[in-house]
């Protein structure tokens, strides 16, 4: 997956992103309803940055009971950016 800009973002097919990277990140400009609903339709999850922009959202994510979150080992792999 290339490194873009919100534009270059759009032009990369859903398959193409999920090729190289099954779970995507973004920081908060990508946090939108479009980008997660093109990851998903082809099969990808996301990590998304929300900011205080996106007042329900946060105020939604600061209510889930994150400390009962239970946590998988992380398998040892390469350089996530290779």
């Amino acid at each position: 997956m290339r490194l873009c800009t919100l534009p270059c973002s759009r032009a990369h097919s859903g398959a193409e992103m999920i090729d190289a990277a099954p779970v995507v990140t973004a920081d908060a400009l990508h946090t939108q309803h479009e980008h997660a609903r093109q990851i998903v339709e082809v099969g990808g999850h996301y990590v998304f940055i929300v900011k205080g922009n996106q007042t329900t959202l946060l105020r939604q994510l600061k209510a889930l009971p994150w400390r009962e979150a239970i946590l998988a080992p992380v398998p040892a792999q390469g350089p996530a950016l290779a």
